[in-house]
């Protein structure tokens, strides 16, 4: 698959996970009406898809170093993708669209644009991604 079905496949991907991450979170903490239901919003696709393509840098640079080292370089990659973005956003619209949410945190830095206790979360989802982005990359679409 080429760099932009890569691009939007990470970009829905994301989307997904958060979707149901979310949803799961809520009924684990008893709160909500019981129907799972997650939310997102629509800025993120583009964020997971840039999110998506900073972690192939990642393998791509450091594929054959400890677990730890990648996992690490991934949290630390897509905090930045998140931090830009999430800078982006509130120049553009006023807020960072999660920051109502980190900004409940003490982990928060930069008022809300990541939160120090997602580096477990961003590690295992860059180490994840090793599996998927070799399958993405042999696909191939036909017309």
């Amino acid at each position: 698959m080429r760099l932009g079905g890569r691009a939007l496949t990470y970009g829905l991907l994301g989307w997904g996970i958060e979707v149901v991450y979310t949803a799961t979170k809520e009924a684990l903490k008893g709160e909500g009406d019981g129907k799972l239901r997650g939310e997102s919003y629509v800025w993120m696709a583009p964020i997971y898809a840039a999110g998506g393509l900073a972690g192939e840098a990642v393998v791509a640079t450091l594929g054959g170093r400890p677990v730890w080292e990648r996992g690490l370089a991934y949290a630390g990659a897509f905090w930045a993708v998140e931090a830009s973005s999430g800078e982006a956003l509130r120049r553009l619209v006023g807020d960072v669209p999660w920051g109502e949410d980190y900004r409940r945190y003490r982990d928060n830095l930069g008022g809300g644009l990541i939160r120090l206790s997602y580096l477990p979360n961003w590690a295992v989802a860059g180490l994840a991604l090793e599996r998927v982005t070799p399958l993405l990359k042999r696909l191939r679409l036909e017309p």
